[in-house]
């Protein structure tokens, strides 16, 4: 199949489609990065099962960070569109106490989960991961944060032509090293052993309280761990950088986020019109939010 040609999955300029990841070789300095914030990590947080997981094909499971246990009009839209798609919806939300759950979101989602605030989105990967490896074994999962807006279209096509045991819809070469990115990725036939080789990256024992550990010791190791064990692509990935191309390729969904957004990408980063807006796209994402009926 070429790229382009799936009618999910369209060439975007300056990116690859349907990007199949193989490790390479790592200059020394991954490492030293690695081994300098992994001495950071800490005990994983508490957590606790407030609506159980029920076996299931597949499955979406979606990061809420709300420290004070109030979601925001994006998390709202995020559930109003997933209610709608033919899929099961798996919370895990990250909030100060465990009564800072509210009893509107229980019936919002199909299986919730409870953790305590630490550890970023990669401990509550752990969480929901195990949780479905446990008792929903063999399910495909999508898994997602809170810092995207979105889905803008169905998501069961990308279920269906997932052609990797691990997809990432974009992959970045930012960082020295090619990795796919975890703010949404999908993990094909989720069992105790596929979790097992995972171990290292959703590990149920430790984690990071820090963005720099998780990017260090997850995020940029995620598509390597997991290529031992199972294939690994990505739907986009950035050409490799060339001189005044930096932002683009360390970051696609970034700096590609509209181009990729108006070629059926079902996300957009909120972070375009925030910490990121020295990209100068803060205008281009909202006049696309607005389009699109996103409350802003």
């Amino acid at each position: 199949m070429k790229p382009g040609t799936t009618g999910v999955v369209t060439d975007v300029p300056g990116l690859v489609s349907l990007w199949p990841y193989q490790p390479g070789k790592l200059p020394l300095s991954c490492y030293i990065k690695y081994g300098w914030q992994a001495l950071g990590a800490r005990r994983a947080p508490p957590f606790c099962t407030i609506k159980p997981v029920t076996r299931q094909k597949r499955w979406l499971v979606y990061f809420i960070y709300a420290p004070d246990g109030v979601l925001q009009s994006y998390h709202d839209y995020t559930l109003s569109r997933l209610a709608k798609q033919d899929i099961n919806v798996l919370v895990v939300q990250a909030s100060r106490k465990r009564n800072d759950i509210s009893p509107e979101i229980q019936q919002r989602c199909d299986a919730l989960f409870w953790k305590a605030l630490g550890g970023y989105d990669f401990s509550a990967y752990a969480i929901a991961l195990d949780a479905l490896a446990t008792h929903s074994p063999g399910a495909d999962v999508l898994v997602m944060n809170d810092s995207i807006y979105g889905p803008f279209c169905d998501l069961t096509p990308f279920y269906k032509i997932a052609r990797w045991d691990l997809t990432g819809f974009t992959a970045s070469n930012g960082g020295s090293q090619k990795h796919i990115q975890s703010y949404a990725f999908i993990l094909k036939d989720v069992t105790p052993k596929r979790m097992h080789d995972l171990e290292w990256i959703f590990s149920p024992n430790f984690v990071f309280n820090s963005a720099e550990g998780a990017v260090a010791c997850q995020e940029l190791w995620l598509a390597r761990v997991a290529s031992r064990s199972m294939s690994v692509g990505s739907f986009w990935y950035g050409i490799e950088a060339t001189a005044g191309e930096k932002a683009m390729t360390q970051d696609p969904s970034l700096s590609k986020g509209i181009e990729l957004l108006k070629a059926g990408f079902p996300f957009l980063k909120r972070s375009l019109h925030g910490k990121h807006d020295y990209l100068h796209l803060a205008d281009a994402a909202i006049e696309q939010l607005q389009r699109l009926g996103h409350p802003l």
